[in-house]
């Protein structure tokens, strides 16, 4: 039956995905949680944007890295550049220092193309990712695209779960950015607020965050949900 411009039986219009959406909701399957944590691969992600406005600001870079086996594969990262139509503003220099004299990069639907074939059904993981995963999903649904399906990990939350599994929220997030707990887990902070350097960065903090984790005896993907 031919969907496409007509209605489902709950009423609605049927959506019609973009190519590389469809792959990527037929690819997906969500992760087994009675698997180990050292065993599972993960991807973690980070984007630079034109600014922290939701609505109105765009992503500039997107980078990930792979995690397998505890391990980060360098030769296999995403890094890429994403067009913009407008010219950075003031505020995203003082963010992360890039500056846009040109239009350059990849067309955004490129990008999500790449991205999503990526991610593949991996655990995403960053460092306050909640804002990362919406400016993606956001010009993600721009772009005939729909939202992430994969599970989605907080480094700066697991930090404070592992400080205070009672009640995490009752920290100071201060005490938990990317440079305090890279200074205080001994990671040397190299090419940051660049959107693969902080990914990378992320990665090392999330391995040494889950042998933490493995130590207390919470060694399965359930048990650390």
């Amino acid at each position: 039956m031919i969907w496409n411009g007509f209605k489902n039986f709950f009423g609605q219009p049927q959506k019609d995905w973009a190519t590389w959406y469809n792959e990527y909701q037929k690819t997906y399957h969500p992760p087994d949680k009675n698997v180990l944590l050292s065993t599972l691969s993960y991807v973690v992600l980070d984007t630079e944007t034109t600014g922290l406005d939701l609505k109105t600001d765009q992503i500039i870079t997107l980078g990930a890295v792979r995690i397998q086996n505890q391990e980060i594969p360098v030769h296999n990262v995403l890094s890429c550049s994403i067009r913009q139509n407008i010219l950075h503003k003031q505020d995203a220099v003082s963010i992360h220092g890039l500056v846009q004299t040109e239009k350059k990069g990849v067309p955004a639907h490129e990008a999500l193309a790449m991205f999503f074939a990526y991610i593949q059904s991996d655990i995403i993981i960053g460092h306050h990712i909640g804002f990362d995963v919406k400016m993606i999903e956001k010009t993600s649904l721009h772009h005939g695209g729909g939202t992430i399906k994969n599970l989605i990990i907080d480094t700066s939350f697991l930090a404070k779960r592992l400080d205070n599994p009672m009640n995490p929220n009752s920290l100071d997030g201060k005490n938990y950015s990317l440079d305090v707990l890279c200074k205080r887990f001994d990671i040397v902070t190299k090419d940051r607020h660049t959107a693969l350097g902080d990914a990378f960065l992320t990665a090392l903090l999330f391995i040494k965050l889950i042998h933490l984790f493995e130590k207390k005896g919470i060694k399965t993907l359930k048990q650390l949900l």
